[in-house]
């Protein structure tokens, strides 16, 4: 298993296992339950998308898809549009 994402919250991280998912890449959510007792903090990985290392190249293409359409459409990295 390789980890190719972190996500800023729960709700991003199951958007990106979507578009994983929808590709016929299997991606699974970790360290989800740390935001039942812990707020998301920059400093600290939120949620982890992991894939199987045979799909890491699929899925790397994907996310900078993501990522790039997300800059274009005016969300900065720091989390604010």
């Amino acid at each position: 298993m390789k980890r190719v994402f972190v996500a800023r919250d729960p709700a991003e991280a199951r958007i990106v296992r979507g578009l994983l998912e929808g590709s016929g890449i299997v991606a699974e959510i970790r360290d989800e339950s740390q935001f039942a007792i812990h707020p998301p903090d920059e400093n600290r990985p939120n949620q982890a998308i992991w894939i199987r290392d045979e799909d890491a190249q699929k899925a790397l293409t994907i996310l900078a898809e993501y990522l790039r359409m997300g800059l274009e459409h005016g969300y900065r990295q720091d989390g604010h549009w």
